[in-house]
């Protein structure tokens, strides 16, 4: 309650107020991730390497796409950007490819040093295993990495309800802030239940949408098309399509069994 109540002010102060905050809480994130999985890296498992199982492979998608899903973040920089492409396309894939770094480092580091035991939560395990200490850091980086999340989902969903369907700014700070709450006290409580669902099926739908709506823009948009170039857009978006589509489907019929 206490970190819904923190992150439910700062979403009511706004977008300029999330962007200074983020910035402190991005670094930080990246900094405890790091120092914690070099520290983990030197208890490595050679032997966890070699294991894999194909039945499995599916189901970490809905985590990972939660993990990586960031069109708010796409429109927030857009809106901060206005008058520069090129910065704008600079902060789009710096910060696409900045966080997929850090996420394999520390998968890596996280499952190399606590071999097939590893948590549903990893930190949880890893500070059992390796003290408090490590329990301590990977908290934290757990708290700034959830606060970076709320914050700007926050804020986007609340310009959406504003921008786009027209509700008051009040009403659209309450349906943000309300419902969260709400949902928690009501007993949906599965950290990793809910980011699967939410990721493999919300989330996918949505980028099956956006790919969509880029090809159709593409043709139909009010905007000169050669400023977004994307050559054998094809290419790009049938493969995209296909794998959204089947990972969708198949979060689906795992939601329904």
């Amino acid at each position: 309650v206490f970190f819904w109540s923190l992150g439910s002010f700062l979403v009511w102060r706004g977008l300029q107020t999330v962007k200074k905050v983020e910035k402190i809480f991005s670094i930080l994130v990246i900094g405890l991730i790091t120092i914690l999985s070099v520290y983990l890296l030197r208890h490595f498992q050679p032997e966890v390497v070699p294991y894999y199982n194909l039945s499995k492979m599916f189901l970490p998608y809905g985590v990972i796409l939660f993990a990586l899903h960031a069109s708010p973040a796409i429109a927030e920089a857009h809106a901060l950007l206005p008058g520069s492409q090129r910065h704008f396309r600079r902060a789009v894939i710096l910060g696409t490819l900045i966080p997929i770094a850090v996420y394999m480092l520390f998968a890596l580091a996280a499952v190399g040093a606590g071999g097939l035991s590893v948590t549903e939560v990893a930190t949880v395990g890893l500070g059992q295993k390796f003290g408090d200490g490590v329990a301590l850091l990977g908290n934290l980086f757990a708290i700034f990495a959830m606060g970076t999340g709320f914050f700007g989902f926050g804020v986007a969903l609340k310009q959406t309800f504003v921008w786009d369907h027209k509700l008051s700014p009040w009403f659209s700070q309450f349906l943000v802030i309300s419902i969260p709450l709400a949902l928690f006290l009501l007993g949906l409580r599965s950290f990793i239940g809910i980011l699967d669902l939410v990721g493999g099926l919300f989330i996918g739908v949505e980028a099956i949408i956006v790919a969509l709506v880029f090809w159709r823009a593409r043709q139909r948009g009010d905007l000169d098309a050669s400023r977004y170039t994307l050559p054998h857009v094809w290419l790009l978006l049938a493969p995209v399509l296909l794998v959204f589509t089947l990972a969708t489907v198949f979060s689906i019929i795992k939601l329904i069994n």
